[in-house]
């Protein structure tokens, strides 16, 4: 009986040192979550910053094409 007994709390005792890992890892796995999410939120901020940029400089380009035609267009006059 006593042997039993034993090997019972032995049993839970590992059960909870097996659940207190699995919630060290679960604890670890959210904030890498965290993390990530932070991450993806901060690179979604520099794509649109990057697009915004792109496209005024397009738009840059583009104005300077027309100038430029305009100007040899001038010239074969």
């Amino acid at each position: 009986m006593r042997a039993e007994l034993n090997t019972m709390n032995h049993r839970v005792a590992d059960l909870v040192s097996k659940e207190e890992e699995s919630e060290r890892v679960i604890l670890g796995l959210r904030e890498e979550v965290f993390e990530l999410r932070t991450q993806n939120e901060n690179l979604v901020t520099e794509k649109e910053v990057l697009q915004k940029a792109v496209r005024a400089l397009e738009q840059q380009l583009r104005k300077l094409k027309k100038k430029r035609s305009q100007h040899s267009g001038r010239r074969r006059k």
